[in-house]
């Protein structure tokens, strides 16, 4: 599972030149946003499970299973574009965290990336069950 630091980027790993790191992440939000199987796999689900979301204080056994899903779809999207892209996992992850926040596309990541936090998430389906949000990332 990819889960980006974005506040602790690796002192570490190999650079990776500026226009690399914007070429994969442009082409990962390409992906995202033009691929009819993401678009509409995550736009299903968001949109049969929010419901379950609306009024919620305290939260179940189910809602975690529902995250855990979510979370695997996700992940199942970007290991495809991982093998598409030909991409390792780990340059993918050093090209997010390493991406300034002012670069094209910096913002819509980071949201993308945030749904992987169960609060985030569990945020999100709320605020689509009660219209205020978009049933898509």
């Amino acid at each position: 599972k990819i889960v980006p630091d974005f506040d602790n980027p690796s002192a570490t790993a190999p650079p990776i030149s500026p226009a690399v790191m914007a070429a994969i992440c442009q082409e990962f939000l390409m992906f995202i946003n033009t691929d009819p199987d993401v678009r509409d796999s995550v736009k299903q689900f968001v949109s049969t499970q929010a419901p379950l979301f609306d009024g919620i204080q305290e939260f179940s056994h189910h809602h975690m299973q529902l995250y855990q899903e979510f979370v695997t779809l996700l992940d199942r999207h970007v290991t495809d574009f991982l093998r598409l892209a030909e991409v390792s996992q780990q340059d993918f992850e050093e090209a997010l965290v390493q991406l300034p926040p002012e670069a094209s596309g910096s913002a819509e990541l980071r949201v993308f990336f945030k749904r992987l936090d169960f609060v985030e998430f569990a945020q999100h389906m709320h605020q689509v069950a009660r219209g205020s949000a978009c049933n898509g990332f």
